[in-house]
């Protein structure tokens, strides 16, 4: 189109030219032919370059082709090789969930997956059995029937539950009691568990919250009783397990080996004895507390923490040993090491003043020299060298 008007200008010359020009400059068409054949050459190029501009076509975007997709044929089952229906079936990539679908009667379901796209696939029934196939890749077809590569079988697991109930020792439920169930290992206990007081008191020492170890995903999850101290706990594992419970100001305690069995339900007691307790007051000479004060515990290579309080107090609770080596410290005075029982209702550890040490550095010489040290107790002294 634009090379169009451009002959067309050029052959009707200056007065068609005029018509797109300025009305301002009409009047350069008086002058003599000379002058007016030059302007109306520059009024043609203005011209032509004015509709040029005009006249430019912007480039058309051009839009993404949609991706290429695969029908894949999802087939949920059971334990028994059955197809379970009416299950929840879902795509995800990259975190996201891409579409879902459900089972039909016999367990099958259509989901349409980008070609290539690496897909996770989920599975979850009605009664909460669930499974996954972690990595699939949709292959390309070039038929609208599912091809053999696409068509996979997800088994969905049978729950193990494991009820019960933690108690005192006078048979009432304990409300609040924490729980971690730790898997056995070649009918020994794992390496990370040595027994159940040593358990709990590294996750005191670690200031975590004790845990419910869940092999499968290997992840950890808290979990304590309720307000009748009973607990239910689906497991999607099977094996053997023990259960370990601790409460506030009771002994640690754990059960013996549990096997548990998909489909089944297993139900344990587990009581819980009043523990021993080590407390006290940290004070100074005066009888004033130390407020700063922080006192460590040491139960079989495990130590544990405490900052006293504003009256100076600590009180570590719920322990099976009756004596403790206890370490005490405190800014501007000497550390203490000492042994403690829990016979005594309240322990009274007294704290002296340490010495203060001035530490005096000296500047060499403008000319060169040594920088000397002096320490002394009290005053300080400056030596030069």
């Amino acid at each position: 189109m634009t090379t169009k008007l451009i002959v067309f200008l050029l052959l009707v010359g200056g007065a068609s030219a005029a018509t797109l020009w300025p009305k301002e400059h009409a009047a350069v068409d008086k002058l003599p032919h000379s002058a007016t054949a030059t302007i109306s050459a520059r009024q043609r190029a203005m011209a032509i370059a004015h509709l040029g501009a005009r006249t430019t076509l912007a480039p058309a975007e051009t839009a993404k082709p949609d991706p290429l997709r695969a029908s894949v044929r999802v087939h949920v089952i059971d334990t028994s090789r059955r197809g379970v229906a009416r299950a929840s079936v879902h795509a995800e990539h990259d975190g996201d969930v891409v579409t879902e679908a459900q089972s039909d009667e016999r367990g099958f379901a259509i989901l349409h997956l980008v070609v290539g796209e690496e897909t996770r696939l989920s599975v979850r029934t009605d009664d909460g059995r669930e499974g996954t196939l972690s990595e699939f890749w949709p292959t390309a077809t070039d038929t609208d029937e599912t091809i053999p590569e696409n068509q996979v079988s997800i088994e969905v697991i049978e729950i193990a539950t494991l009820t019960g109930r933690i108690l005192d020792e006078n048979g009432e439920g304990i409300a609040g009691a924490s729980l971690a169930l730790v898997p056995i290992a070649m009918g020994m206990h794992s390496e990370r568990v040595a027994g159940a007081q040593q358990y709990f008191n590294e996750l005191r020492a670690q200031s975590r919250p004790p845990a419910l170890a869940v092999a499968e995903a290997d992840l950890e999850e808290m979990l304590t009783t309720d307000a009748l101290g009973e607990f239910s706990l689906p497991l999607r594992e099977e094996g053997a397990w023990t259960l370990m419970a601790s409460a506030e100001g009771r002994i640690p305690n754990q059960t013996g080996s549990i096997q548990l069995v998909s489909g089944q339900t297993n139900n344990v007691e587990l009581r819980l004895e009043r523990g021993h307790d080590f407390q006290g007051r940290v004070v100074d000479h005066e009888g004033k507390p130390v407020t700063n004060a922080m006192v460590s515990l040491v139960f079989a290579h495990v130590q544990l923490r405490q900052q006293v309080s504003e009256t100076g107090t600590f009180r570590f609770a719920g322990f099976e040993e009756t004596q403790a080596d206890a370490q005490v410290y405190g800014e501007g005075f000497l550390g203490r090491e000492l042994r403690i029982t829990s016979a005594a209702p309240d322990t009274r550890i007294e704290m002296s003043r340490g010495a203060l040490l001035d530490l005096d550095i000296c500047a060499p010489r403008a000319l060169g020299g040594e920088v000397g040290v002096a320490i002394q107790g009290g005053n300080s002294t400056a030596t030069d060298r």
